[in-house]
This record gives structure tokens, C-alpha cells and sequence, in this order.
């Protein structure tokens, strides 16, 4: 009996560990479906838009948990996880985040902007930090705001032709953004177009973007319909994305031929929770062979309700399975007594399978328990134990414990 108890301790020891329960959540849920780069792309672009709306405590947590999951994007989620970690007064924490981006990654297109960041909040703490070649220059970026704009243009047009590093440049287009000039509109049109120089056409369409200009749309349109190179498109997808844009969002979602494109539009109107169009899109004949990936969409983009009813009216078992797991990564905590409900009601097993996972993800103890306890499958039954022993909440681990010490 003494050595089942240290048994039992030990596997408490165990749990413990593991209840860093979003993060494992999370990276499960990003497994689901052979759809990792896309999840992750969607955690990024929700941080993205958080960021953007100020929303810096939510930003911190997305880019956190994108940071877990290993993401392709790692030292981009790292520099904007330190960003986030800045903007909430997290100024040490944001120095090691900015650390390990410099450790971890030394070849990354994220250092520069992240030695900045590094000064920005040293300049805030009142240390002294010595002005390097890059640094007199990015003030004097600033100053031109400031200047005459047909002087400025001048300078800037010359600058983004040199050598300057890609921080320079990108500061340099913004600042070129701010002009009021027509001609340099149409330098950072004629950039935007330019797929020979990727590096400087990504910033330039990114400009145009946050522009969000209408004239600045118009333009992005042009290109996107002139271009026949998918990497650029893409990038305008996403630059229509950061605009705000989702009806253009949409109507190239409805138009675009090529799947490729048709998919990141599809993603990035899930990006933007627009869940009433991705349902109309679903029971559209016109998408029928795009319905995993505006699943995928509805999940990313908070659309619980819209996947509960096509989980409702789905009469295709592989699609409602893929239903079900979306579910459980849309995070809706109201969806838990519904999942007990559709593990009860339907008898495949790839579903309640499904059901399995997704209580899972939410965490939800009881529901695994419960199924635990009343399945009477022994495949099934051993999958809910599985997935309740990697949860470590109290409630499971009372339920181990009571194992662990024979009782019922």
C-alpha cells in the first residue's frame, strides 16, 4: 500500500507539470487536421490585429501562446511578444524576451527592429546607451517628417536605393507614407509592384495597408489583379487584412480561382471573426471544396455559434468530425455542455473521438470524467482517460487520486 501511495505522489508530482494547461491546449488544438501553418499563421494575425487595436494584455497572451507552439514565425512572435510585454509595463521581461529573440535566432530579419525596441525601453528607464550609425539615422528619419516634402523625397528616395539596413528602409517608407506629396505615392506604388525586391515590396504594401487610404485600396487592387506572382498577392491579402478591409477580404474569397489564394482569403476573413459570412460561404455550393478550411476560419476567428450549427444540420461524418474539433479550439466556454451533448447523441466514433479532444482543449474535466466513468468502448474509454490524465486540475486529480487509493 505504501508504495502504491508514493506511486500515487509521484504521478501527482507529474500532473503538476503539466498544468500549464493554455499552452498544451493550444498546441494540440494547432495539430488538429494537418493544419498547424495555418493555425499558427492565425494566432499570429489575431495578435497582429490586437496590437493594432491597442489591445496590448490579449496581444501578449496570443503571442505567448504562438511563442509555444514553435511557430515557423518564432523570432517574429518573440519580438512582438516582447512588444506587448513593453506596452503592459513588463519592461525586464521584454529585455530577456528581446534576449532570447537575439540568442535563439541570429540570423533573424527581426533583430534590427529588435535592437530598437531594446533602446526604446532603455531610453524610457533612463539608461544611457551610446547613439550608433543606425540610430542617427532613424532620428534623422524622424526629422523629415518634419521637412519640406520635395526635399525629403529626395533624401528618402535615395536612401531606400542605398544600403541601409532593412530597418532604415522600412522606417524610411513609413516616413515616405507621411508625405503629402503625389509623388511619393507613386514611388511606394511602383515599390509595391516590384517583386524583384521582396524585401522592400512586403513594407511597401504593408504601408499601403495601414494607410488604409482609399486610394491606398485602389492601388492594392490594381496590383493584386495585374500581379500573376502568388507571393505578392498573398502579402496583399494580408495587407487588406491589416486595413480593415474584409469586404474586399470577401469578395476576393468569393472570386479568386486559384486555391491557394482562395484559402488564405478565407483564413484571413476568420482572422477578421466575419462568421456570418464564413457560414454563408459553407452552405454555398460555390465552396464546397473549401469547406475544412472555413472551419478552420470559423475557429480562429471566434465563430463557435456558426460551427454549432453546421454541427447541428451536417450530414457528411468527416466534415461534422472536423466540425466537432473546431469546436473545442474556438475557445467557447459555453460550447462545454453542448460537446457532452453531441457525444451522447451520435454513436461513431470518430465524432465522440473528436468530442474527446475537444474537451480536451477546453479543459474540461468534468466532461472527461464523466465520459470516463460512463463509456462503456474501451477504445473510447481509454482515449477520455488519456486526455484527463494530461489535464492536472484539481478535479482530475482528485479523480486519479481516488484511483490511486481504490476507492470508486
Amino acid at each position: 500500500m505504501n508504495e502504491i501511495k508514493l506511486r500515487g505522489t509521484e504521478m501527482k508530482a507529474k500532473f503538476s507539470q503539466l498544468c500549464k494547461k493554455k499552452s498544451l491546449a493550444i498546441a494540440i488544438a494547432l495539430m488538429l487536421g494537418g493544419q498547424t501553418v495555418m493555425a499558427q499563421e492565425g494566432l499570429y494575425e489575431k495578435g497582429q490585429i490586437q496590437l493594432d487595436n491597442k489591445e496590448y494584455k490579449a496581444a501578449r497572451d496570443t503571442f505567448a501562446d504562438l511563442v509555444q507552439t514553435g511557430s515557423a514565425k518564432q523570432d517574429a512572435a518573440l519580438y512582438w511578444l516582447a512588444y506587448s510585454q513593453f506596452k503592459n509595463g513588463y519592461d525586464q521581461r521584454a529585455l530577456n524576451t528581446l534576449s532570447q529573440l537575439a540568442r535563439d535566432h541570429s540570423e533573424s530579419r527581426w533583430l534590427d527592429d529588435a535592437a530598437a525596441l531594446k533602446i526604446e525601453i532603455q531610453d524610457e528607464n533612463g539608461q544611457s546607451i551610446d547613439v550608433d550609425n543606425e540610430e542617427m539615422k532613424l532620428y534623422a528619419l524622424n526629422s523629415l517628417m518634419n521637412s519640406p516634402s520635395e526635399k525629403s523625397f529626395g533624401i528618402l528616395k535615395k536612401l531606400l536605393a542605398g544600403n541601409s539596413s532593412k530597418q532604415v528602409k522600412n522606417r524610411a517608407l513609413f516616413v515616405l507614407s507621411q508625405i503629402n506629396d503625389p509623388k511619393a505615392f507613386d514611388f511606394i506604388s511602383v515599390l509595391a509592384g516590384d517583386s524583384t525586391n521582396t524585401q522592400l515590396q512586403e513594407e511597401a504594401i504593408r504601408v499601403l495597408g495601414i494607410s488604409g487610404s482609399e486610394q491606398s485600396m485602389t492601388q492594392l487592387i490594381n496590383i493584386y489583379r495585374s500581379s500573376d506572382n502568388e507571393a505578392t498577392k498573398i502579402k496583399i491579402l494580408h495587407s487588406y487584412m491589416i486595413a480593415g478591409q474584409s469586404e474586399q477580404l470577401i469578395e476576393l474569397a468569393k472570386l479568386e480561382s486559384n486555391p491557394v489564394l482562395k484559402k488564405q482569403a478565407i483564413h484571413l476573413v476568420g482572422v477578421m471573426s466575419n462568421a456570418d459570412v464564413l457560414l454563408e460561404m459553407y452552405r454555398s455550393a460555390e465552396f464546397k471544396d473549401f469547406r475544412s478550411e472555413i472551419l478552420h476560419a470559423l475557429a480562429i476567428g471566434d465563430g463557435a455559434e456558426a460551427l454549432l450549427e453546421i454541427v447541428n444540420s451536417e450530414e457528411d461524418q468527416q466534415l461534422l468530425t472536423e466540425a466537432v474539433q473546431k469546436v473545442g479550439i474556438s475557445g467557447n466556454d459555453a460550447t462545454a455542455g453542448y460537446l457532452a451533448k453531441i457525444y451522447q447523441e451520435n454513436d461513431n466514433s470518430e465524432v465522440r473521438k473528436a468530442v474527446i479532444q475537444s474537451l480536451f482543449i477546453q479543459d474540461d474535466s468534468a466532461g472527461l470524467s464523466n465520459i470516463v466513468k460512463t463509456e462503456n468502448d474501451p477504445v473510447l474509454k481509454r482515449e477520455a482517460l488519456q486526455k484527463l490524465s494530461l489535464l492536472g486540475s484539481d478535479e482530475s486529480l482528485k479523480f486519479f487520486d481516488d484511483i490511486l487509493n481504490g476507492e470508486d
